[in-house]
């Protein structure tokens, strides 16, 4: 009977670690891929709970999302022979998830790796090495305060454009006729005169001589 037991305990063990490795979630924002024996399936998977085979299937979870990788002490060797060393370069990037497939096929899971920091070192050795030490401060620095300009112009041009075109759109000959009613119904007083549908509007002070003129025809009307 104890053996029994035993045996019953070490089965249904299995059967917990078998639908613990079975199910499996992929977090919004990224999408999972597949191996089995340690080859990349063609299969991926996006956000929600998904199935796969226990044991000798395993994933990876690859983001989707736009992020933020920091390359931390890169050296600088300038032409002259000065070792510099920028302390933290930021590099913002996003992948596609169509293009998740291809990019893990070609540089495994851990693409960034490949493609951005080793990137970046080499882009950066690249240009130290052919300029001087002021001119890769100078060049570097002041190139990318123009980018930086040049993209804020950029988007300030793009929302004036896209006002201007949402004004033409606004403007129509209906809209201004609706404004001037509206504009006439904010007015203080509407005043009718003799020759209907002729009308004087007092907008203020300047308006008062034109309403007593009216007001006393009205009078005058009246007593006759």
């Amino acid at each position: 009977m104890t053996q029994l037991g035993a045996v019953a305990s070490v089965v249904l063990g299995v059967v917990v670690a078998a639908l613990y490795s079975t199910i499996h979630k992929i977090e919004e924002g990224h999408t999972g891929v597949y191996y089995r024996g340690g080859a990349l399936l063609t299969t991926t998977s996006g956000p929600g709970f998904h199935l796969m085979l226990p044991f000798i299937t395993s994933f990876r979870s690859v983001q989707t999302t736009l992020q933020t990788d920091e390359v931390k002490n890169v050296p600088c060797g300038t032409s002259g022979g000065v070792m510099i060393y920028f302390d933290r370069i930021e590099v913002v990037n996003f992948l596609v998830p169509t293009a998740v497939y291809d990019i893990v096929k070609n540089f495994t899971a851990d693409y960034d790796k490949a493609l951005i920091f080793n990137k970046v070192h080499h882009e950066l050795n690249q240009f130290c090495s052919s300029h001087t030490l002021q001119e890769v401060y100078i060049g570097l620095f002041d190139g990318a305060f123009l980018a930086r300009e040049k993209a804020r112009a950029d988007a300030e041009y793009y929302r004036a454009h896209r006002t201007a075109e949402a004004n033409k759109l606004k403007l129509t000959p209906e809209y201004l006729q609706l404004m001037k009613f509206k504009a006439i119904a904010a007015n203080s007083k509407i005043y009718f005169g003799r020759d209907i549908p002729h009308m004087f509007v007092d907008s203020g002070p300047g308006g008062a001589t034109s309403g007593a003129s009216s007001e006393t025809d009205i009078s005058e009307n009246s007593l006759d």
